[in-house]
């Protein structure tokens, strides 16, 4: 291991979670001291409105290891890990909840099944989700579509989960460089047999109500939801050329007075420009989310 580099980063997104953050560093310190591995704990607070931030500067106060950062303005779970992640310094990068939900514990286990096996990315996938019903259906459903229907290649990885550990190459280069349009969140870019997950507690929110509204599960799920759109769209393309091809010979078939075979050739033709047009929308979204931009208005090593 290089000199001054951490064999572990764990970056955090925060988002009003002031009750919990001080019981959490203490949790991960404990886990790490456990295994005499040196780490950074990064913490990422996307623009809370309680004191997250006040607790987050009392806790770096105390800890050289700790580096946190505040984001100008409210951008999602996705990009607040995003952006701790291109902050992070450590071989392995670990990211993990500010809600205590996963229990830090956890880390021992997902280290572990990292260590001993040959993948880039391994998910913690809860073996019974605590999170609110909402949540859990939105999950269970996308997870199904992707495992049985959209990427058939990945069925077998959970992915599914904000607990997860990665190699570094994941996103730099050996000499540190962010690796262009890499994103965290894009796992159909990743070679499945690089991927892996295991089961992993996951335990009733202790303090706060949950932070996850239908709008902002939409803004967690969004490149999912747009990525299962987009092929959707496309199994619908392939529909229609298909009934385009059977109207165009059923149009050589029928008396040439007869204007039902040409307007329904219109009336599809129709269809597939609606759905290209669709399409090029959804990926022209998937394209501009993968930039993930984001303003840090403070950050404290």
């Amino acid at each position: 291991m290089t000199q001054g580099i951490p064999s572990y980063s764990v970056v955090v997104p925060v988002f009003n979670s002031a009750e919990t953050l001080n019981q959490l560093t203490i949790e991960i310190e404990d886990v790490f001291s456990g295994i005499d591995k040196s780490f950074e704990l990064i913490y990422v607070d996307d623009c809370s409105s309680d004191d997250s931030w006040k607790v987050l500067q009392q806790i770096k106060v105390r800890r050289d290891n700790v580096k946190i950062i505040l984001l100008a303005a409210n951008s999602g779970q996705n990009t607040a890990t995003i952006s701790g992640i291109h902050e992070s310094l450590g071989e392995q990068i670990i990211t993990i909840d500010d809600d205590l939900q996963y229990p830090s514990t956890e880390i021992l286990k997902i280290i572990e099944f990292y260590n001993s096996n040959s993948y880039q990315i391994v998910y913690g996938q809860p073996g019974t989700r605590m999170h609110g019903m909402l949540h859990r259906v939105i999950a269970y459903m996308a997870s199904f579509a992707f495992a049985y229907i959209i990427l058939f290649s990945h069925r077998r990885i959970k992915f599914y989960t904000t607990f997860r550990i990665m190699a570094r190459e994941i996103f730099f280069t050996k000499d540190n460089a962010l690796i262009p349009g890499k994103h965290l969140f894009y796992f159909w870019d990743m070679d499945p047999s690089l991927m892996g997950s295991l089961h992993v507690e996951h335990e009733s929110r202790k303090s706060k109500s949950s932070n996850y509204s239908l709008v902002k599960l939409f803004r967690h799920y969004q490149p999912q939801l747009l990525y299962t759109a987009k092929r959707l769209l496309g199994f619908l393309q392939l529909a229609v050329i298909v009934a385009l091809g059977y109207s165009l010979i059923s149009s050589l078939m029928v008396p040439a007075n007869s204007s039902l075979p040409i307007e329904l050739i219109l009336s599809l033709a129709s269809v597939f420009l609606f759905l290209l047009l669709m399409r090029y929308a959804c990926s022209r979204r998937l394209i501009i989310l993968r930039e993930t931009k984001y303003t840090i208005a403070e950050k404290i090593w």
